[in-house]
């Protein structure tokens, strides 16, 4: 599972780097996501088998829904509070950047790390990288069933 790869890579640069509690023995880590239910579940499945792995480190998983998502975490932040991570589309990455609430992963992250990842699921916005994607897609496609939908033609076919 790439996914749970990716999360436990993730997490645990990530707890080298920040961590929201003051207990030094204990590292609390909030991740807001809008995960649909069953990528929900593997989320879930492998934060839990990352906290499995590392006691020392609690991780708080919540569901926001996208518009939710986004005002809540610009106003948390603006505020200096909300999640550690946003794990969301590509498309929060334009307004974050311009509040200047997210900051440039080439500035946490060295690059013989990010040079693991395929070149084409890392977001680059205004020359810095915001967001390396486990998944690439988001289509809209229309199916049809050629037997139940009529065929039209007009004269400009």
């Amino acid at each position: 599972m790439k996914i749970v790869k990716l999360v436990s890579i993730a997490l645990m640069l990530f707890s080298l780097v920040s961590c929201s509690s003051n207990n030094p023995s204990q590292i609390r880590i909030v991740i807001w996501h809008q995960k649909p239910p069953g990528e929900r579940e593997i989320l879930e499945q492998a934060v839990k088998k990352y906290m499995e792995i590392h006691p020392n480190i609690k991780i708080i998983v919540l569901y926001k829904e996208t518009e939710e998502l986004r005002s809540a975490y610009i106003i948390s932040a603006i505020a200096g509070k909300g999640p550690d991570i946003v794990y969301g589309p590509s498309d929060q990455v334009g307004p974050f950047e311009l509040l200047e609430i997210i900051k440039p992963l080439e500035q946490i992250f060295d690059t013989s790390f990010l040079n693991q990842f395929d070149p084409r699921g890392l977001l680059w916005y205004k020359g810095h990288l915001y967001q390396i994607g486990d998944q690439i897609g988001n289509h809209l496609f229309l199916l049809y069933n050629k037997d139940l939908v009529k065929k039209t033609t007009s004269d400009n076919e």
